[in-house]
């Protein structure tokens, strides 16, 4: 935060009151700190677990054990059925049925990954219906390959035939290709084709008769149902499980497996590890919502990694309606403009900024640039943003989005009684930000470049402030800003 030297500046001395606390129990299964903690920004909380520092928290779970039974296997999605009571009555009695890919040290490689930073591999099996695996987009016929210990027997596959989410009137499960035959494979042999019903939802059981141990198995897709919105063709499950019988390879307390993306494909995004680490601009998703939905969920994270113990409610990204109007034409592959509020922490202190979104001819929306902001940072020289306008343009062969904004820094002196400031004029900044256009992406300096100042009276501050100016760059012959 930058602050004249001629201005005097104090702290705010009730800073905003977010704190608080919150616990969540998981009591559905046992799990890793990771599974509660997505878990946990699932249901839009942050958390403290017993006012343990992190680490002693970190190790609490990972050591807990829910009193619940182990998960039963879902509903069958072929013809063939679960195993008869008996069998199943005397392998329980020798071993519990449990997900193998959370109970023993599986490691899960995908074909593919779709190139988006809120997209991981572990959405594959974090048990969440509203986060999922998406394939790079055409690879339809995409397969999940799962390496066991040589001591696990397997009795089912679980699989979900596609995303099964929601966002308002958006159900990305209808809109998304979704599953309709697997092949499944161990050590390349093969052990049975299965059809799933493409209007289920849930998880789809396929009973597999293997006596043979361990062993890497592959469930390939060989045949999809498109959805309705006909330009995406990614693979996208919600949920898949793998149940069987452990024996010794069971681990005292369930984890993720390791994930790792075949070679060729996007790497896997490397999750945010801290408040300044989460993406905002340049974040791209299929809607405002999941661009929102995703940003929340990564500040949530962020949250409990820098601010353990404390509640920031959320949401953390908000749509803007009516978005901001512009002066000009639309760029080519534009199809509309957006846009959304972030919130970022600074301790206690919040900054909002309110930025562009770019929605594509291809579908996809894109976080541009921020065009206005609003700081509560315990600073009475904080610039206050009072006016914006964004003009789009074609010159020398190039299009520019322009955005001029006008802040007011407001200059205090001592009151008489000597107590308190009292304000005394200000100075308006007239800055702009110049990004050069290619298709939905902009590529814009790190931050606005100033043009002008005025330094006002107090009376003229007021003035101003009912009737703010902005101003705007030259752009030279060639098309490029004149600053």
């Amino acid at each position: 935060m930058k602050i004249a030297p001629s201005l005097v500046t104090v702290l705010r001395c009730s800073p905003q009151a977010r704190g608080g606390t919150d616990t969540i129990g998981y009591a559905e299964r046992r799990a890793t700190a990771q599974f509660v903690v997505e878990k946990a920004m699932a249901k839009g909380n942050a958390m403290r677990l017993c006012s343990l520092p992190a680490l002693a928290a970190l190790a609490l779970l990972a050591g807990c054990k829910s009193t619940s039974p182990s998960p039963s296997p879902a509903p069958s999605a072929s013809a063939a059925a679960s195993p008869s009571p008996s069998a199943s009555a005397s392998a329980a009695t020798a071993a519990p049925l449990v997900d193998l890919l959370l109970e023993t040290s599986a490691t899960i490689t995908l074909s593919s990954r779709v190139d988006n930073p809120t997209d991981f591999p572990s959405h594959l099996v974090d048990g969440r219906p509203d986060t999922a695996w998406n394939g790079r987009t055409g690879d339809l016929n995409g397969w999940i390959e799962i390496a066991l210990q040589p001591e696990v027997k397997v009795s089912s596959i679980a699989i979900t035939a596609g995303f099964d989410k929601k966002k308002g009137i958006d159900d990305l499960f209808t809109m998304n290709h979704r599953i309709a035959k697997i092949r499944i494979r161990r050590d390349g042999t093969l052990v049975k084709e299965a059809t799933l019903d493409t209007s289920r939802r849930d998880l789809q059981q396929v009973p597999v008769s293997v006596d043979a141990k361990g062993g890497t198995w592959r469930i390939q897709v060989i045949e999809t149902v498109p959805g309705t919105k006909k330009e995406w063709k990614e693979l996208v499950v919600s949920d898949l499980k793998m149940y069987g019988y452990a024996g010794a390879a069971r681990l005292p307390s369930p984890r993720l497996p390791r994930m790792l993306v075949a070679p060729g494909s996007a790497p896997p995004p490397s999750p945010a590890t801290g408040i300044a680490g989460v993406v905002g601009e340049g974040r791209f998703a299929t809607s405002v919502r999941a661009l929102c939905d995703g940003f929340t969920a990564d500040m949530a994270r962020a949250i409990l990694h820098d601010l353990p113990g404390t509640v920031m409610a959320g949401p953390h990204c908000r749509p803007i309606i009516p978005p901001p109007t512009f002066e000009g034409s639309l760029p080519a592959g534009w199809k509309g403009v957006h846009a959304v509020q972030l919130e970022r922490f600074y301790g206690n202190f919040v900054s909002r900024s309110n930025q562009l979104v770019i929605e594509g001819d291809d579908g996809t929306f894109t976080i541009g640039p921020a065009y206005g902001h609003h700081d509560d940072l315990g600073c009475f020289s904080t610039p206050q943003q009072v006016a914006a306008a964004l003009r789009l343009g074609r010159r020398g062969g190039q299009s520019w989005l322009i955005t001029a904004r006008t802040q007011i820094v407001s200059a205090y002196v001592e009151a008489e009684d000597g107590r308190s400031l009292v304000p005394s004029g200000g100075t308006a900044q007239f800055e702009v930000l110049v990004c050069a256009i290619s298709g939905t992406k902009l590529r814009c300096p790190d931050d606005f470049v100033l043009l002008d100042t005025r330094v006002m009276t107090e009376t003229e501050t007021k003035a101003f402030n009912a009737k703010p100016e902005l101003r705007w760059p030259k752009l030279d012959v060639d098309g490029g800003p004149s600053l």
